[in-house]
């Protein structure tokens, strides 16, 4: 048996803008700017960000570490110094091998260039 109303276009509209209504906003709760989709792409992104933190903070830890090394340490110092500007004591002979001279050469190998320091 049919009720009365059910009967009516009223109801149909009704349950036609309830269905919209619905949609809308299901819609909304998945794709929208603050949906499901959205909210999965920002803990994708904190995430990285957060990766990108904590590499950043053991780099700076380290070069922090250098910094007291190179104020704080004569033998930190006299490595750089020899590893990175090629300084060298009185009497010591650097010699300095190029990057092409390393790799077997059909030609030969070069010979290293050496300088001296007086």
């Amino acid at each position: 048996m049919k009720v009365a109303y059910q009967t009516r276009p009223v109801y149909w509209v009704a349950l036609a803008g309830a269905l919209c209504l619905v949609a809308a906003v299901g819609y909304h709760v998945i794709w929208g700017e603050h949906g499901y989709l959205a909210l999965r792409q920002e803990r994708q992104e904190y995430r990285e960000l957060v990766r990108q933190t904590n590499q950043l903070e053991q780099e700076n830890g380290s070069l922090k570490k250098s910094i007291d090394g190179l104020k704080n340490d004569r033998r930190t110092v006299e490595k750089k110094a020899r590893e990175d500007l090629l300084m060298a004591k009185p009497g010591e002979i650097i010699i300095k091998y190029s990057p092409d001279s390393q790799a077997p050469d059909s030609a030969g190998s070069k010979a290293p260039t050496q300088t001296s320091a007086r």
